[in-house]
Parts: structure tokens; sequence; C-alpha cells
């Protein structure tokens, strides 16, 4: 029997109202399976957790109208006795699309046959670089990471190149396309035509350049622009590392939830926003599971001034067409208002499990010898049956002789006192 839910439940699967009056378990569950695309499932996992009352579950139920919806469900205590059992919704609809997208755009990215870069306006050095512009320059990354956009363009001087791109600095453009050829790291040329747009974030400039090698290559740089679009939309923190966690991306959201700036984390280590209270052994184990096809689960992580907040990471690895491991991308969201609200909640079935503690009181059938008044306790031991109501309750005895016992014990006493 449904004993207690709250309007966000009934509003999710848009129970009808009769059903929800009735308080009927499974009257909700035939209304609830009509929905699902595999109401076998559900309905399989909650017989399991009804024959196992203690056990907890989480998992993913997929809807047929396609949204997706996260359930949880843990035993609920009372006395050191489960009572009852709590079943948790969530729709997580958005925040899985949001996470299929920006998998799938920095997938196309990466896999581009384009040299896609990133470089900052005001130094030029690289902050990122595609596969295939590490691919037809020879460099690696990290190699990239300390040169600019001049040492690979040697028709330009610092001076032509800032005059060239003067005008989407100042708004007046807002892409310029141009030919020059590229410098390998083996010093051989090649011609490319350089599709050049200028982005802000957190009111610093980055250029960002999808490059065609002329000589053969067909490049698209419209993927770049839907992935820069949509990354930059969403609200839930997204940050894309290397595969040795080294931050080369994070979105708008990412940074208003940190306090950072982005050229602040760039290049970083992820473990810069770690708190030091999560499990030492626990963070290891993220990355090796990241690294495997993805880990989900919650920690803490520090705000720039040092806060400490909760949040629940989902990460996964980014893979180009040959399979091949390319980066790593997590999607988080600050959840200290729903921890609160769990807090407070366990907080008070604390104080009730404490208050049913302190109540105690005998019932039932006891045992006593029909002549001594003793009785028998669970071990068979007989014990006098003050001793016995005094382990049992919260009576306490004061002993005494009444008047008769006193005329049996001391007959003369009496009448001693008469006298």
């Amino acid at each position: 029997k449904i004993v207690s839910f709250n309007q966000k439940f009934v509003g999710m699967w848009r129970i009808p109202d009769s059903i929800i009056a009735s308080r009927d378990d499974n009257q909700a569950l035939a209304f609830v399976l009509d929905q699902l695309k595999d109401p076998e499932g559900f309905l399989k996992k909650v017989k399991e957790l009804y024959v196992q009352p203690e056990a907890e579950s989480y998992d993913m139920l997929g809807l047929k109208d396609g949204r997706i919806f996260e359930r949880y469900s843990q035993p609920q205590w009372l006395s050191g006795k489960t009572v009852g059992r709590v079943w948790s919704f969530r729709d997580i609809t958005e925040r899985k699309r949001a996470e299929t997208e920006a998998t799938r755009l920095w997938q196309m990215i990466e896999a581009s046959l384009n040299e896609i870069y990133i470089f900052d306006a005001h130094t030029l050095r690289f902050e990122f670089a595609n596969y295939g512009a590490r691919q037809n320059l020879g460099y690696t990354l990290e190699q990239l990471r300390l040169l600019t956009s001049l040492d690979i363009k040697p028709e330009f001087t610092e001076v032509s190149f800032r005059e060239l791109v003067r005008p989407l600095l100042q708004r007046e453009k807002d892409k310029l396309v141009f030919k020059t050829i590229h410098r390998r790291a083996d010093h051989s040329t090649y011609p490319v035509e350089v599709h050049l747009q200028c982005f802000d974030q957190n009111e610093k400039y980055f250029f960002f350049a999808v490059v065609i090698d002329t000589t053969g290559r067909q490049r698209m740089n419209e993927q770049m622009e839907i992935l820069a679009h949509t990354v930059r939309s969403v609200n839930e923190c997204i940050g894309v590392t290397t595969m040795d966690d080294r931050i080369i991306f994070v979105n708008e959201a990412f940074c208003k939830t940190y306090g950072y700036e982005a050229d602040e984390l760039l290049g970083k280590h992820v473990s810069l926003l770690r708190s030091p209270n999560n499990d030492p052994d626990f963070l290891p184990v993220i990355l090796q599971q990241t690294k495997a096809g993805g880990w989900r689960g919650e920690l803490y992580n520090l705000r720039k001034n040092g806060e400490e907040f909760p949040i629940e990471l989902s990460t996964s690895v980014i893979r180009n067409d040959l399979g091949q491991s390319i980066a790593l991308v997590g999607i988080s969201e600050d959840i200290t208002q729903r921890k609160k609200v769990e807090q407070e909640r366990e907080r008070l079935v604390r104080e009730l499990q404490d208050a049913l503690a302190s109540i105690r009181a005998l019932s039932g059938m006891l045992p006593i010898c029909a002549n001594c008044k003793k009785i028998r306790d669970d071990k068979g031991y007989w014990n006098q049956i003050e001793k016995y109501i005094m382990e049992h309750s919260e009576a306490l005895f004061s002993h005494g002789i009444c008047p008769d016992c006193m005329k049996e014990l001391y007959p003369g006493y009496g009448q001693k006192q008469k006298e």
C-alpha cells in the first residue's frame, strides 16, 4: 500500500487522481507499467526488492514517450527493522540528452579530417588541437601548447597576423576565411584554407579555427559551430579532459559553478577541484572506470573560494572512428540543495527512532511461579519479579513491609508499638 507521495511523483507518472486516492500499489503499478519500454524488467526489479527488504537499488527507466527516469529505492528503517520502502524517481531526460550530444559532438570534432584549433586571442598560444591537426602537423598536444599559431604560419609576422584578425576582435566581422601555408614539425609545408572565428568565454577571447588542407582533404566546420553553441547553452557543468585528467575545455555553467575563469582551469589537473575529504582510494577508481566506459556517482569538489560542495558526476570516454580513446568528458551538477533535503529527512528519522527507543513496555504472556512469584526470563532463569520488571521497563522499586507481612514476620513488634 502507498503510504506517502508528493505531487512531483504524481506529475511525472501522470497518475490519475482516482488511483492515487485509492493508494493501491497494484493499481499504481499497472498504470506505470503501460508507460515503460521494458515493463517486465521494471516489475522484476520491484518483486526482487520486495523479496529482499533490506536491499537498495538504482537504475534508469526508459519511457515510451522518450523520457528517462532515475529510480532509486531504499528500505525505510524504524528501530532497527524495515517497515517499508522509499521509491525516488527523477526525470533526467534533458541531462541524458546533453550528455549524449556533448559526447557525440566531441567525437565528431576529434574524428574530423579537418584540422581544428582553439587558441588564445591575446597570447596566440594553442589551447586545443584535434587529432587531424596533430596528425598532419606531427606535433603532440603538449608540444602544440608551447607554440603559437605564428609558429605554424611562416607567411605571417605577429604584426601582420594581428592586423588580419583585428576585425574579428572588434566585432566588425563574424568570420574570416583566408589562405596560407602551414609548416609541420619536420619543416615541410602544405597549403591550407583557414576559417577563423572569435568567441569570448568569461570576458576572455579565443580564436576558433577550422583549417582545410587544400592538397586534397575535405573538411567541414559546421560541426564545431554546432558544438560550440550546444555546449555553451546547457545548464550542466561540462568538462573535457585529456586521458590523464588534464582539463582542455569547460563550459560557462562550469565556470559559474566553480567560480573560475576558463583560462585558470585549462591545462590544470582535475585534482585541483577535488575535496581532500574524498576517500583517496576512491578517486583513482573514477579515472579507471571512466576509461573502461564510464562512471557515475557522487563526490565532493571545491569552488575557487575553497567552499566544499557535493556534486553528481557522470563520466564517459570519447573515442574516434578507429575506436581509440582520445579524451574524457564529465557532466555534473551541484546537488547541495538535494543533500540538505536528504539530511533533514535523516535527522527526522533519527529523532523518531530515538524517541521510540526511549519507550520500554512489558507485553505478552510472562511465565510466573504460582508460589514464590518469580518470573522466568528468555534464558530459562528464574528471577525475582522486581528484578525482571526493572530490566524490562523504566520502573524502579523501593522496599518496605506491608502490615500483613509485619504481623507474620514480627508478631510481637506491632504489640510493643501499641504499649
